[in-house]
């Protein structure tokens, strides 16, 4: 079940209007979790990135997959289709019980020395631990969404490889994400049919070179843009088309030569007063 803490970790590496200003503005998240198998994959991931957030709770949580029971043998139909006809009524379903959070604690608080040589804002395990509360489990509750994020798997694993490195590695043998800025801002008027430059800067803390990608993101805006690259400076062409209130959503991607590659991102929305 995917629900908050795949969004979550969405936010820091698929979302470009967020990347880079989360160490300035930290999201205040709560977590929610049915215990999943893929949530506790999820949960794993999300620990190596609570340097990111103000993490305010992490709460075990029921689903249409997994719920505990009220203890005495009261049993359930579920509402949903495929959960009723699979599994029909039942006094419990699939519950995995509500210590596996504490237990990916503990095994964080050993790794926490080492990801503080990466990053001194990771949380203490004991801080962790002291959020952790049971929700509603009983029965069935929360109902998970699907969201297309496939544009983001391939950095969202290379990210996720490099801080499993941060807890082993010293600073100077692992890699770090770069950071990336667009010289005029991430927010540009424009007018119909004209054409901006966008002028990229990047800096690596480890020293690996940068190279840039630059594409227009259509569906979050009013329609595509054409641009030309050339190294670090890009050329958007505004549609003739383009009509009063358009917005216009261009993706400025910096990817570092270090190993596990790592991608950082700036969005930059033209607008068409």
């Amino acid at each position: 079940m995917r629900h908050l803490i795949f969004t979550v970790f969405i936010l820091i590496v698929g979302n470009p209007a967020i990347g880079q200003q989360m160490q300035m503005d930290k999201k205040r998240t709560i977590v929610t979790t049915d215990g999943e198998i893929d949530d506790v994959d999820t949960f794993i991931r999300f620990l190596l990135y609570t340097n990111e957030f103000e993490t305010e709770g992490l709460i075990y949580s029921s689903s249409m997959w997994h719920w505990k029971g009220d203890g005495k043998g009261t049993t359930m139909l579920s509402e949903m289709e495929m959960t009723k006809n699979i599994y029909g009524e039942r006094s419990e379903l699939r519950w995995p019980g509500t210590s596996w959070i504490q237990e990916l604690l503990a095994e964080y608080e050993k790794v926490h020395p080492n990801l503080l040589l990466h990053d001194k804002n990771y949380p203490s395990a004991e801080a962790l631990l002291k959020l952790v509360k049971v929700g509603n489990i009983d029965f069935e509750g929360e109902l998970d969404k699907s969201y297309p994020q496939t544009r983001w798997i391939k950095p969202i694993q290379l990210d996720f490889a490099a801080r499993a490195d941060w807890c082993i590695k010293s600073f100077e043998e692992a890699n770090h994400p770069p950071k990336i800025k667009v010289v005029h801002g991430n927010a540009i008027s424009a007018d119909v049919g004209e054409t901006i430059t966008l002028d990229i800067l990047g800096e690596d803390v480890d020293g690996d070179s940068l190279y840039f990608k630059v594409w227009s993101y259509a569906e979050a805006g009013d329609g595509p843009a054409s641009i030309d690259l050339k190294t670090d400076i890009a050329s958007v062409q505004i549609p003739k088309s383009a009509q009063s209130g358009n917005e216009y959503h261009i993706i400025v991607e910096g990817t570092d030569t270090g190993f596990p590659a790592l991608t950082r991102y700036q969005r930059v929305i033209i607008s068409i007063p």
